[in-house]
């Protein structure tokens, strides 16, 4: 007798849409380059395919995949806006609109690449642009992650720049436009609320207002468990680009939340903060046991740390020799 399971029953291997979404927004792109080599006309249907590829790709924090893309966008919209003359009261809205979302998004992918002031820089250069149109701006039809992008790269750039109230203040905003959004299926949204609460969270915390950081940094991990805690009761069976996109917001997730409740002497959030993060960590395949290991062994390492400051030894003694055997390890 067979057993193998009904069909009923089998469990289906995760499947990664956001992947298939990507490559139909990919190929859409590429159909559209050959189309409007030398066809001004095509020019405004390749920029927004271009935008459509960059905004899905930052939902995904792609950031490095983004950086090509996000550029073309910009040159393309740029070039649509100067065809219409210098700008100012004959700028049509829509393509103005498309100029200063193509310009957000490449913001946003030089944030995502850790180059949070030149990403301020890009902002505050397309508000100083939008300030030569009727009204400044304010009325071009902006989608709202685009306001949401903006003020993030704007807070992050404020917070390099040590500009603390300012880094409030778009932290604020960004998190607002994110809750006035529409809702939607794309569970990758998810992932502009946890950028949102950490952004809150690094501000409250230079502020000096570690009540609302950890507040804020609980609310970003409860935003990442919606995204990623399914997924997490069976990695293995996640598709690698999946589970590779999962795990990279993890750590700026957990690391700060539990560093923060644990400087406050919140000892119950920070321990179960850094818990989470190794079990996460612990339970990855084989085939990425060695690519996590340096990351693993830092978490153990500020567990055992953790533990031996409340006076937990043994515990702490046991993860410290598990981290020797980690950094050991061939």
């Amino acid at each position: 007798m067979s057993s193998q399971k009904p069909k009923s029953q089998q469990t289906k291997t995760p499947q990664d849409t956001y992947a298939r979404t990507g490559r139909t927004l990919a190929s859409e792109v590429k159909r559209l380059r050959g189309w409007s080599d030398g066809d001004p006309a095509k020019d405004a249907e390749l920029a927004d395919a271009l935008l459509a590829l960059t905004r899905h790709r930052l939902l995904g924090h792609a950031f490095a995949e983004a950086g090509a893309d996000a550029q073309e966008a910009l040159l393309t919209a740029a070039k649509i806006v100067a065809s219409h003359g210098p700008v100012g009261p004959y700028t049509p809205p829509s393509e103005a609109a498309r100029y200063v979302t193509a310009t957000t998004y490449l913001a946003s992918v030089q944030v995502g690449l850790g180059l949070a002031a030149q990403g301020a820089a890009t902002v505050r250069a397309i508000l100083e642009w939008c300030s030569e149109l009727p009204k400044g701006g304010a009325n071009l039809d902006l989608e709202y992650l685009t306001k949401v992008w903006g003020h993030l790269a704007l807070g992050r750039g404020a917070l390099a720049e040590a500009e603390v109230a300012l880094a409030n203040a778009h932290a604020d905003a960004a998190q607002a436009w994110y809750r006035l959004g529409p809702a939607s299926d794309d569970p990758w949204f998810r992932l502009v609320g946890v950028d949102a609460d950490l952004l809150v969270a690094d501000a409250r915390w230079a502020a000096g207002r570690p009540g609302e950081a950890i507040a804020a940094g609980e609310r970003a991990a409860h935003a990442y468990d919606a995204l990623a805690a399914d997924a997490w009761t069976r990695p293995g069976a996640l598709p690698p680009a999946l589970l590779d996109r999962l795990l990279e917001p993890a750590p700026g997730v957990f690391t700060p939340l539990a560093d923060r409740a644990l400087a406050r002497g919140d000892a119950e959030v920070g321990v179960a903060a850094r818990t989470r993060l190794v079990d996460l960590l612990r339970g990855l395949p084989a085939r990425l046991a060695e690519a996590t290991r340096p990351a693993l062994a830092g978490a153990l390492a500020s567990q055992a740390v953790d533990l031996d400051s409340l006076g937990r030894t043994s515990a702490a003694a046991a993860l410290a020799a598990e981290v020797s055997a980690l950094v050991g390890a061939d």
